[in-house]
Parts: C-alpha cells; structure tokens; sequence
C-alpha cells in the first residue's frame, strides 16, 4: 500500500451544544452533531448555544500565522460568511519561537516536526438559524480557502415517516 502525503494544509471541525475543560486539562464535548442536524420545529430557530472545535494544520515549511476563519451558516453568499475570525502573530513572532520552545520542550524528533497545529474553540450563544442548509467552516489562508467541515441543518423528520 503506497502512502498518501498529507496536503500543505488540512484540518477539521467537531460542532457540538457545549464544550467544557477539565482541570487536566482534557475537554468534553456535549452533544456532539454527526453529519447532520435535526432541527425541531420551524425556521428561524435560535440555538441556546452552539460550539466549532476547530484544529488546522500546516506544513512548517509553508506556514502562515495570517488566517480567516469562516462559519457560513445557511443563507449566506459564498464571500459573505456570517462568522468571521482573524488570527495571526504580533511583529516580532514571538508566537513562533513560544511554539519553537514549546516541541523541544516536549522531546520531538526531528523527523516529526513535519506540520503546525492551531487549535480553537468558538462558542455561541443564542446561535440563529434561518433555514435548512449547510453550515461550512473554511479557512483562508495566503489567498486560498481550505475545508474545515461542515454540518447539514435539516428539518426533523415527521414522527413515523422513517
């Protein structure tokens, strides 16, 4: 079996009702979507909260501390998502060479320190929904936009139609 490289850049998205942290430090999803989501009642719906659990990784070679996250909800244009969150480094990388200290401080070989991983959770309250449709995460990154997931919002079934 040959190997698939992985690509430059590559991540994914956990969309849950809530995310909480132990004191270790390990988190718990609550209500975790798979897939899809059913929605009862009738549209518009406002969610009491709704959670993105976001990891994005990039090859060292060609990272880029400069990224747009964006949460299209249904309803949006495809270059207006609802959502929008910039992150990036102040002058001076200090971010970097945390990061840099940060691998060797954890003992990886050389030979792994292949990607960067960026971790992030967004949290919503009272989260709108307009409509069925797909939610999309993506991430923009040195002008190309990279899937991060998504979650499809459906009308739930009619008791007894399934």
């Amino acid at each position: 079996m040959i190997e698939q490289e992985r690509p430059e850049v590559f991540g994914h998205t956990l969309v849950c009702d809530d995310v909480r942290q132990e004191t270790t430090g390990k988190l718990i999803y609550i209500g975790v979507y798979h897939g899809i989501m059913y929605v009862q009642g009738s549209f518009p719906i406002t969610l009491p909260r709704l959670c993105f659990s976001i990891d994005l990784a990039q090859k060292l070679e060609a990272f880029s501390p400069k990224i747009k996250l964006q949460i299209f909800v249904p309803g949006d244009s495809a270059d207006n998502a609802s959502i929008q969150a910039e992150m990036g480094e102040k002058p001076g990388a200090e971010g970097a060479f945390q990061r840099a200290a940060d691998v060797e401080a954890a003992g990886i070989p050389d030979a792994d320190k292949k990607y960067l991983t960026i971790f992030s959770t967004l949290m919503f309250e009272n989260f709108l929904l307009q409509g069925e449709g797909i939610i999309k995460v993506r991430a923009d990154i040195n002008g190309k936009r990279y899937d991060l997931g998504g979650l499809r919002v459906s009308k739930a079934p009619q008791q007894g139609a399934i």
